[in-house]
């Protein structure tokens, strides 16, 4: 996986985040609109065939005194869960 600064990073798929599906199982259809926090893309899985959508966020990985998801991240993953509950959306998982 690569930053946005086209640095390899290496996060973990298993453990108390459980099993992830790589992003390159998903076929990027169209770029929905960005934020300051990440870019939103309409996506393919690509052996399912079904219609996502895919948040790619920025993370800082710099030697900087943040580091990681912004806090804001945070907020809208509270939120996404809120509204699954409400069944006002589906989250089909988390990729790292």
């Amino acid at each position: 996986m690569l930053d946005f600064a086209g640095r390899q990073v290496s996060l973990p798929c298993n453990g108390f985040l459980g099993a992830c599906t790589d992003v390159d199982a998903y076929e990027k259809l169209n770029r929905i609109g960005e934020g300051t926090y990440g870019i939103v893309y309409r996506a393919q899985h690509r052996k399912s065939g079904s219609i996502v959508a895919l948040k790619r966020m920025r993370v800082d990985v710099g030697s900087g005194s943040s580091h990681g998801l912004p806090l804001s991240s945070f907020g809208e993953i509270a939120l996404l869960t809120i509204f699954y509950k409400y069944q006002l959306v589906s989250i089909v998982q988390s990729l790292f």
